[in-house]
């Protein structure tokens, strides 16, 4: 009788390979940032300047059928208060964009690039304290509250959420691993522009005024970033 051609074969289990050393966490996420450097630089910084941008025409259109055309529009634009409110918008939201993308990726987030943010409010609170301080005593107070206080900042709350909503969409198909500052400094660009949007419309040309009210506006659309950013951004 054959036997089994299996007996006397010894039955054995074959051991798994044992693996490599763990990576430690802090090295393999800098690992997966090199690859993520490469791809989020200009194309990133573009998108957002996009959303910006876009999110601020639209705004600009929003306040223009609110309040209709400005009649004096054609003088005002080449007068200094709205060169300045125009320069001063625009260069917040540049350097708030700026820090927003370095914030995109694990292991970035440059703290000189979001500290830039406050050059602009610094230059402009500079000149509007010159201002107020070089007005007589009676006048101060005008100079900060104009005649549109309120609104202004309504208007710059409303108009930024186009803008904000537009940079939140954007960031969110990135990594970053500070959710709450990247969307502080989205909704500080969001305030910016549409500060920008509704300085074409804004009448008034003293600097306290825009000193105070405009980054109140944009302070406040930071706030509503980091709370929206903090939901929003998490992986």
């Amino acid at each position: 009788m054959d036997g089994d051609p299996t007996a006397g074969a010894t039955c054995s289990m074959t051991r798994p390979t044992p693996m490599g050393p763990t990576l430690p966490t802090d090295r393999l996420i800098a690992a997966l940032a090199v690859d993520l450097r490469a791809s989020a630089g200009p194309g990133l910084r573009t998108r957002l300047s996009r959303a910006a941008a876009i999110g601020a025409a639209a705004s600009a259109v929003l306040v223009g059928l609110a309040r209709g055309a400005r009649p004096d529009l054609t003088q005002a634009a080449f007068a200094t208060a709205l060169v300045v409110k125009i320069v001063f918008a625009v260069a917040l939201c540049a350097l708030a964009l700026r820090a927003a993308e370095s914030l995109s990726r694990p292991g970035s987030g440059d703290a000189g690039k979001s500290a830039a943010i406050a050059l602009p409010v610094a230059l402009v609170g500079a000149v509007g304290l010159g201002q107020w301080m070089g007005a007589a005593p009676d006048a101060r107070a005008s100079l900060v509250m104009g005649g549109s206080a309120g609104a202004c900042l309504a208007w710059i709350l409303v108009l930024s959420a186009a803008p904000l909503w537009g940079l939140l969409a954007v960031m969110r198909g990135e990594a970053t691993t500070r959710p709450r500052l990247a969307g502080a400094v989205l909704g500080v660009a969001a305030g910016a522009a549409g500060a920008a949007a509704y300085a074409f419309f804004c009448a008034e040309t003293a600097m306290p005024f825009v000193g105070v009210w405009y980054t109140l506006g944009v302070t406040v659309s930071a706030v509503a970033g980091t709370v929206a950013g903090g939901r929003l951004l998490r992986w």
